[in-house]
């Protein structure tokens, strides 16, 4: 269910961008702090270095002067490129946003796993401990089996015998596992 509201969400934010980008445009040609500080300089600017670009690439040489803009085509051009910038801030934030989504995902699945390995090798850990004791055990029965000669002489203590034999009365013991 997360899925579609996420893409919803991205969805309004990429068709909120637009109108906002356009309010932004309008509030700054109307302004005259915001036409003259914020929007002329980097259109100027802007149009300097183009020409200045197109003039090397079409071989003309270096200019000296680039001719400004007109007022009106320049806080136009600012306009359209600060409209531009808001939409590219709100796509970068939107993709900045996603991509911390799903980093966070992927640390909760990793931290699972991590989790759940550490509960193998924890069960590991138990299992060889019970089978050395065990394995004390088994030696130690082998021992007092030994003692009271009731192993046979071709059973090992390797593991529990099937079978004990009373060597002083010849009685057969079975052994059940």
């Amino acid at each position: 269910m997360p899925f579609p509201l996420i893409k919803l969400g991205y969805l309004a934010i990429k068709q909120l961008s637009k109108p906002l980008a356009k309010a932004i445009k309008e509030k700054a040609k109307t302004t005259p702090f915001l036409r003259n500080r914020i929007l002329l300089p980097p259109a100027q600017l802007y149009h300097r270095f183009e020409t200045e670009i197109k003039m090397r690439l079409l071989g003309l040489g270096n200019i000296s002067q680039v001719k400004p803009l007109p007022e009106e085509v320049a806080v136009e051009l600012a306009a359209d490129m600060l409209g531009e910038a808001v939409i590219f801030g709100m796509a970068s934030l939107t993709l900045l946003f996603e991509y911390k989504r799903q980093q966070r995902k992927d640390l909760k699945k990793e931290d699972v796993q991590n989790q759940r390995l550490l509960g193998l090798e924890k069960q590991v850990t138990e299992l060889t401990l019970e089978i050395d004791e065990q394995s004390t055990r088994l030696r130690e029965i082998c021992k007092i089996l030994g003692r009271e000669k009731l192993l046979q002489k071709d059973q090992t203590c390797s593991e529990l015998p099937q079978t004990l034999v009373d060597s002083h009365s010849k009685t057969i013991l079975l052994v059940q596992k």
